[in-house]
């Protein structure tokens, strides 16, 4: 078994044994004197549903409602508003809801883009939104309230938790277009996936007021350039429009991503100069004012960074802006000060002290003075399955106030320790504020038996999104391997094996798992599965693949396949997801489209991972490719393939020719190569493999087993080869075994060596 080489961090298709609740009509007739009162999970169920008639009325919350059941709830939580039938009508929110102060908390869902789909000439107030958890990297653009807000009001509410997406993302908004935004705030975590926007509150204001306004926590970005701002990504406003800013804001994010990057924006087009004959006038209310950044992140590989905005356009107005010169630098606007100027009044020239700004001078950075709210916040919640206890638990903290952490670790589970704004595995801490906390408690829970694997997203103990750690090999032979459920987790196996799984019950995607998505799978070992099914999509790991890291893997088998086509070793399909030091070995049994790692590949990397491909007589060597039949543009570094049953070296001539393979081989005994491909240091057999025109690199079978062959390869911590006796072999990995003069030729190299 190989060793556990790197921890890597975690599409969802959501199944569950519970069912959604059923709608249930608030109290109210839904007028300005008698509104609906929400007090249920049921009356908001009841509220999408009936979008159409309500969509102008006033609501109200009665009192807090907790979600929490929409984690298992078979079909998921849509927004309020979006239709659930495919292709039923969407409508948006143009009435009023008054949060009266209370909250709604715990609501799940990977479907939903925002709690309401769209507000369009509403109005939105004093509500808070806690511990949501919405979309997935697979989904499009969201926002913790709503997608798109337009032409409305919204103010005082407040918004905690993780929202992720493939589109255009913010804590409270995905767009913003001609509405007043005031005094609204975002703690939590915000993904993105692929090239999109993101911000703290929303990805993109357009023509709108953004006021008293704060983002805390972090935007993480994976595989893609993006507009990333701590409070927009993207701000535009334009000419003889004279109310639109963004003013009097704080964001506070930890900015993990490429591309642009900016302290309160990343691209800010927000200008505002009219002209007269007599010169020009500017604006008071528009354009940035009086906003300050304490936002922190990588920039050396952005396109471009400021500690304000990253990328302005001409006559964009810049007024009294500040931010910590630690964290995000740049030039485009504001006045970077050092982590203790940022903390004296005497640095903020010409802000107001008197009516809008509080501080603790050489203490806290300013702090909004506004009905005499305390300043900080704590988002807390926890990957499953335990939990994370603060005391005293209030909705705002004041500065110094002292508050304590207590871990609560379920049995048979395991603290892993905090992920966010603290680090460490103590089960108990005490702090005391100086500023915004977000955290997050991870834990695992172990897997000790085949049993205790059937359970996974299966039981409700044991979710498709929770961690897990295997603790011993697990024997699947007496055990009938149910229809396979998707996985959105973290799975590490410990180096330990899954074994003698055997397929009886069909399902459209078959593997250990049917999917994975945004998940994570290490150190894990699968050996002697066969399948006796006919599907269509295959893989010994899983029937797809996407957003997903699978490192440190072996699959070890004879495959039967019995008719399943589009199969792959580890799975049928794999999209925008990494595979790390993988290695499939197996014999086929079944003449079907295969691909050594995964029939389908789109937008991925494979770094490490190599294919052993044998078969039996009946096997049509020209449906079986070495790491993968069918692509488009991928990446494949450090590869190789080995065998005697496939046509296709690296991929078959139907994949897409943006395809680059980087110091990979191929050894087997029949290989076709395919010729539009990028080749960069790859080596093919020639005493097998037809050579293509404009391919370089087919050496013999003798050459191939000599490292000066293999020209800028990295032999010392990569690759390692016994020189004369086989190819290279990955120094991660056991060398295959080999006969005893191999041996005694391997023992004569290691003197040599010495």
């Amino acid at each position: 078994m190989k060793k556990a080489l790197l921890f890597l961090l975690p599409f969802i298709l959501t199944s569950s044994i519970f069912a959604a609740n059923e709608a249930i009509k608030p109290d109210g007739e839904g007028t300005a004197e008698s509104p609906y009162v929400l007090t249920r999970i049921e009356n908001l169920v009841w509220m999408g549903d009936n979008m159409k008639d309500c969509r102008s009325s006033v609501f109200c919350l009665g009192n807090d409602i907790d979600c929490s059941e929409t984690k298992y709830w078979e079909s998921p939580f849509v927004s309020i508003g979006w239709p659930k039938e495919m292709y039923g009508q969407a409508y948006n929110f143009l009435g009023v809801l008054d949060g009266k102060n209370y909250t709604i908390k715990n609501l799940y869902s990977k479907s939903a883009d925002g709690l309401i789909h769209g507000l369009w000439g509403a109005e939105i107030k004093n509500l808070y939104l806690d511990n949501m958890n919405l979309g997935s990297f697979s989904s499009g653009a969201r926002g913790g309230l709503t997608q798109t807000c337009n032409d409305s009001v919204v103010s005082n509410v407040h918004v905690s938790g993780q929202i992720s997406g493939s589109g255009d993302c913010g804590g409270i908004f995905s767009h913003v277009y001609s509405s007043k935004i005031d005094n609204c705030s975002f703690i939590g975590i915000i993904n993105g996936f692929g090239d999109s926007t993101l911000g703290g509150i929303a990805s993109f204001a357009d023509y709108s007021t953004l006021i008293f306004c704060k983002a805390s926590g972090f935007i993480n970005n994976i595989n893609g350039a993006s507009d990333i701002g701590g409070i927009c990504g993207l701000a535009v406003g334009a000419p003889d429009f004279n109310d639109y800013c963004i003013r009097y804001c704080i964001a506070d994010m930890k900015i993990s991503a490429k591309g642009n990057i900016g302290g309160i924006v990343a691209q800010n087009y927000m200008y505002n100069v009219k002209h007269y004959p007599d010169g020009d006038v500017l604006y008071e209310n528009c354009g940035l004012i009086n906003n300050y950044s304490l936002c922190v992140g990588d920039v050396s590989s952005a396109d471009n960074a400021g500690g304000i905005c990253a990328v302005c356009s001409t006559n964009c107005i810049d007024i009294g802006n500040f931010y910590d010169k630690t964290g995000i630098s740049g030039t485009q606007f504001g006045i970077g000060l050092s982590s203790d100027k940022m903390k004296r009044r005497s640095s903020f020239s010409n802000w107001d002290f008197d009516n809008v700004w509080a501080i603790h001078e050489f203490e806290s950075t300013p702090y909004w003075m506004i009905g005499g709210e305390k300043p900080y916040r704590v988002f807390y919640s926890t990957k499953f399955p335990g939990t994370l206890n603060i005391t005293p638990e209030k909705r705002s903290y004041a500065f110094n106030e002292n508050i304590s952490i207590n871990v609560t670790i379920p049995e048979n589970s395991v603290f892993i320790g905090f992920q966010g704004d603290l680090e460490g595995t103590e089960t108990n801490i005490s702090l005391v504020l100086k500023k915004d906390l977000a955290i997050i408690g991870k834990f695992a829970k172990y897997i000790s038996s085949a049993d205790d694997f059937i359970k996974i997203g299966r039981d409700q103990d044991y979710p498709q999104d929770g961690y897990y750690i295997q603790t011993t090999d697990l024997n699947m032979s007496t055990t009938d391997y149910p229809v396979p459920v998707s996985f959105c987790g973290v799975y590490d196996g410990g180096n330990h094996v899954i074994s003698n799984v055997m397929f009886n019950n069909p399902s459209r995607y078959m593997g250990l798992f049917s999917s994975v998505s945004e998940a994570k799978i290490y150190n894990l070992g699968i050996r002697d599965v066969k399948n006796n099914t006919r599907v269509s999509y295959f893989g010994l790991m899983g029937g797809g693949a996407i957003a997903s890291e699978i490192s440190n893997c072996y699959i070890s088998t004879s495959v039967e396949l019995n008719g399943s086509n589009y199969s792959g070793g580890f799975f049928s399909s794999f999209e925008k997801s990494q595979m790390i030091n993988c290695e499939f070995r197996g014999e086929l049994y079944s003449s079907v489209y295969f691909g050594g790692l995964t029939y389908f590949a789109a937008h991925s990397s494979f770094e490490g991972c190599s294919a052993e491909i044998f078969g039996s007589s009946n096997i049509s060597k020209d449906k079986i490719s070495g790491l993968m039949f069918l692509g488009t543009p991928n990446l494949f570094l450090n590869c190789y393939v080995k065998g005697d049953c496939f046509n296709y070296a690296f991929t078959a001539p139907t994949s897409n020719s943006e395809l680059t393979f980087s110091n990979c081989y191929a050894f087997a005994e029949s290989e076709c190569v395919l010729e539009k491909a990028n080749y960069i240091n790859c080596y093919f057999n020639s005493n097998c493999v037809e050579q293509v025109e404009g391919v370089t690199g087919f050496v013999s079978e003798e050459e191939m087993k000599k490292q000066e062959t293999y020209a800028g390869w990295d032999f010392d911590e990569i690759w390692d080869i016994d020189d004369g006796v086989g190819t290279p072999y990955f120094r991660y990995a056991v060398p295959e075994p080999v006969g005893m003069l191999a041996l005694l030729l391997l023992a004569l190299a290691a003197v040599r060596k010495r």
